[in-house]
């Protein structure tokens, strides 16, 4: 069982859906209805919430587990909203129909490890969206992580259900690899894991999506609409339009 599938009947408590997402969302897509595609899903809270807003919504995860949970959801909502079980370099075959929207966040883009992996994936992203598609891409600011050897996030705790998640980065020597431990505290339960990320700069993302044909549209610290920052944002989103 991967690290994904062993937490995700807890995920939702570690990482619930933010209405500033939602919202973020929503003002870059315009109103719905519109064919909207959801990258690395996760248990799709934000499938489902946009979904709700009158949005059809395609979700994807690699992760079984993730998947599954995200389809017990629907299932309880009632939502018509589909999830399918496939990685984001299998999209160009896995997913029919062309899309007005799509969004990969969660710091999710840089689990593809290299740059060749991601820009292959945003070339496949572009060829199954409809022009004047609006793409959303959120990852960690890792210009704040390298220049200021960032080596921890704040731990997220949930006293309610006894729960703790802690995580922290190893930069390797020559920066051209994170380490993403985890740690996850569920009363008696302990779930520990490294993930290998790519450390992915602002200005190098820059470059692959128009590499890949998107007009860059705007970059933000975070999902309220502020400007990045390279030394003080948190996050890294971008903004495009094919």
């Amino acid at each position: 069982m991967s690290f994904y599938s062993s937490i995700a009947s807890c995920y939702d408590y570690i990482f619930p859906a933010y209405g500033a997402q939602v919202e973020f969302l929503k003002e870059t897509f315009g109103n719905p209805p519109k064919q909207v595609l959801d990258i690395a899903c996760g248990t799709g809270s934000y499938s489902l919430a946009l979904a709700k807003l009158g949005y059809m919504v395609t979700a994807l995860d690699a992760d079984t587990g993730m998947i599954e949970s995200a389809k017990a959801k629907a299932d309880l909502e009632g939502s018509e909203t589909a999830f399918i079980h496939c990685s984001m370099e299998e999209i160009k075959v896995a997913i029919q129909g062309q899309f007005e929207g799509a969004y990969c966040i969660g710091n999710s883009l840089v689990h593809l490890e290299t740059k060749a992996r991601i820009q292959e994936f945003l070339k496949d992203l572009y060829d199954i969206l409809q022009n004047e598609a609006k793409v959303v891409i959120q990852i960690v600011n890792y210009d704040r992580v390298l220049r200021h050897d960032i080596s921890e996030l704040p731990p997220i705790t949930n006293e309610e259900v006894g729960l703790k998640f802690f995580r922290s980065y190893r930069v390797s020597e020559d920066k051209k690899q994170v380490a993403f431990d985890t740690s996850f505290h569920l009363k008696d339960k302990v779930e520990e894991h490294t993930t290998m990320l790519l450390p992915l700069l602002k200005d190098e993302l820059d470059t692959m999506v128009q590499g890949a044909g998107f007009k860059v549209q705007g970059c933000y610290g975070d999902f309220s609409g502020i400007s990045f920052d390279p030394d003080a944002s948190y996050h890294c989103i971008f903004v495009m339009k094919k």
